[in-house]
């Protein structure tokens, strides 16, 4: 009888002993974080949909002409993405939360600093801006590239 359990085992091709199982190191994360491979990570990137690292102007200055940033696509980042004010305007029409940051240690981890509103001025023209930031032109508060 032994033997026959031993042929099933063997024929189901289940570990043993030899080779050793590996051991793997988890890190139970804190309330509000995840873990990566033993790191810990904010968890505060799953409120972001799309994040924005920095910002090219039109000549004239007054409106954003490209953002570079990164898109989430379900449980993982997109590679850095140049995205134009269309593009950009049409995400958030669509209900795109937008969020501006800086990239941490951890590839796919953000700092996130503010979140990205439309303001409509007297012309009827949307201008992009940051929480508390109300200036007659495109407004991200990030770095130039």
């Amino acid at each position: 009888m032994a033997q026959l359990v031993a042929r099933r085992v063997w024929d189901a091709e289940a570990g043993g002993s030899s080779p050793p199982t590996p051991t793997y190191l988890y890190i139970t994360p804190k309330h509000g974080e995840g873990a990566v491979r033993g790191i810990r990570t904010s968890i505060s990137r799953k409120k972001a949909d799309l994040v924005l690292v920095s910002v090219r102007y039109q000549a004239d200055g007054r409106l954003l002409q490209y953002v570079r940033g990164y898109v989430r696509q379900g449980a993982v980042w997109s590679d850095l993405r140049l995205i134009d004010r269309e593009q950009l305007l049409e995400m958030m029409g669509s209900g795109a939360r937008v969020l501006t940051g800086r990239v941490t240690n951890l590839e796919g981890d953000f700092e996130l600093t503010r979140r990205v509103t439309l303001r409509s001025i007297d012309s009827g023209q949307e201008l992009l801006a940051v929480d508390g930031v109300s200036n007659p032109r495109d407004e991200l508060e990030l770095p130039l590239f």
